[in-house]
């Protein structure tokens, strides 16, 4: 997933829904064509396997936009010599959810830079594991994958949509929606699920969250770590809480 004779840093992890994904971020000396010129051509052309079948394969699981400014390239890199070994593949896929049953998940966005217009920023993206799409794609009434807020309360009569954290950072990011509950009574109920789990409230008007642009905001510490909760109506009507959790070190 590097770009040839880029500068390189060292690849970061993080956890989207219960799934380790790597990425790694480069600016090179390329336009946005050529970069994603040669992304689109390892996708298709990736693995080992020297059957016929495989490009053809990976061409099919690849989907890329390509403008001047920016674009994309998303794939997934199937070996699979004969068309029997791809069926036990999607089999398997079938059965488990699990994308990886049929190919590494890569992906590449590069946009042009604003900065010096002869360059281009680059995000690479890659598993080189289980990817279950039941875990990052809940069914309806369920939770995705992932944690909540480790010594956090959980948002009650809710949902959790996103779980996202870096293993390495302090941070983590969760997001649940509900849908009996008024977005007014949500972030009262959260305060006060806070504060009866140990949490000081930082408030500037006590008894109140603080509301900017439709969106109530309640924040709280307890020892070296913080939660700010956010609180906004969805489009559909339902409540959406997101909460962040920071760690001071």
């Amino acid at each position: 997933m590097a770009f040839p004779d880029a500068t390189l840093e060292e690849p970061r992890s993080i956890r989207l829904n219960g799934i380790d994904l790597l990425f790694r971020s480069q600016s090179v000396d390329a336009s946005v064509e050529e970069v994603l010129g040669h992304y689109r051509r390892g996708c298709v052309n990736a693995g080992e396997s020297t059957s016929v079948l495989a490009p053809f394969l990976n061409a099919l699981a690849t989907r890329s936009v390509v403008r001047r400014e920016q674009g994309y390239v998303a794939c997934l890199s199937i070996e699979a010599a004969d068309l029997e070994t791809f069926a036990h593949r999607v089999e398997r896929f079938a059965t488990s959810g699990d994308l990886s049953e049929l190919g590494a998940l890569r992906y590449a966005y590069a946009r042009r830079s604003e900065e010096s217009r002869a360059r281009t920023l680059l995000l690479t993206l890659w598993a080189d594991g289980p990817v279950n799409l039941r875990n990052l794609l809940p069914a309806s009434g369920g939770d995705a994958g992932g944690e909540d807020l480790p010594g956090a309360p959980r948002p009650a009569r809710a949902r959790r949509v996103l779980s996202f954290h870096e293993p390495s950072g302090s941070s983590r990011i969760v997001v649940y929606v509900a849908t009996d509950v008024t977005l007014a009574h949500a972030a009262q109920d959260y305060r006060a699920e806070l504060v009866s789990h140990g949490w000081k409230l930082i408030e500037r008007n006590p008894g109140r969250a603080f509301e900017i642009d439709g969106t109530l905001m309640v924040a709280a510490e307890r020892g070296p770590s913080m939660i700010t909760a956010l609180t906004q109506s969805a489009p559909d009507g339902r409540t959406v809480l997101i909460l962040l959790q920071s760690e001071a070190k």
